[in-house]
């Protein structure tokens, strides 16, 4: 019976940028190569990874296209951290 008490509600956030950077490591990807796939610059990429820029709808659209995460999946990310 699921009533929602046994919901995993970690007390850390994990930012959008830790996983574009562990899918980066995973494909073998370098974050110039995103940055030309997704039509946005090398240092774009790079603050999105630190977390000091956020995940905007078409930014998360160009992900979407590259990695195996919907669109709205990078917005949910975005939105937790």
């Amino acid at each position: 019976m699921a009533n929602g008490m046994n919901q995993y509600s970690p007390d850390y956030t994990v930012l959008p940028g830790d996983h574009i950077e562990e899918l980066l490591e995973l494909h073998g990807m370098s974050q110039k190569e995103l940055a030309m796939r997704t039509g946005v610059t090398l240092k774009h990429i790079n603050t999105v990874i630190k977390g000091n820029a956020r995940i905007t709808p078409d930014f998360a659209h160009s992900l979407a296209m590259i990695f195996d995460y919907s669109a709205e999946m990078w917005m949910s990310f975005q939105s937790r951290s």
